[in-house]
């Protein structure tokens, strides 16, 4: 009877050990948040498309506003930041593209430019964007919206 107890008692402490050593794999790195879960947002990211042009939107300071607008980059288009009214956000990070894939996995000239701003301090911003080639004197399409940072 004394065995069986040392036995189960062994089995319980190397569940225990095993279920924590996993808890510790899956927290992120120093400084980094944790994914979300497929099919949720992250609630500390504001998420604007294309969809959301001439809207305005409102952000708590330290939150992260993801811009992503439709493009064609192999193509030589880009979007640029045409004019930025306000200093409450700022960019975080060089514009990402992502390209469109089909369903064969393969690259498309539909893709996405990605831009994160970070919401500074309280405040309006005004931000206008323009999509086109380099030296085109009239952009093919215009993007904007207001944030307006708040104190959490």
């Amino acid at each position: 009877m004394r065995s069986v107890r040392r036995a189960m008692c062994g089995v319980a402490w190397l569940a225990w050990t095993v279920a924590a050593v996993a808890a510790e794999a899956r927290k992120p790195p120093a400084g980094q948040q944790p994914p979300c879960p497929p099919g949720q947002a992250n609630p500390l990211e504001i998420q604007i498309t294309e969809q959301d042009k001439g809207k305005t939107f409102s952000a708590a300071m330290g939150k992260t506003i993801v811009l992503r607008l439709p493009g064609n980059k192999p193509a030589g288009y880009s979007w640029t930041i045409a004019k930025q009214n306000g200093d409450s956000i700022r960019q975080g990070e060089k514009t990402d593209y992502v390209p469109g894939l089909n369903v064969a996995g393969r690259e498309t000239q539909a893709g996405a430019f990605i831009f994160k701003f970070q919401a500074l301090k309280p405040g309006k911003t005004e931000l206008k964007l323009t999509y086109g080639k380099p030296g085109d004197k009239k952009p093919l399409n215009h993007f904007q919206c207001e944030v307006i940072v708040k104190r959490q």
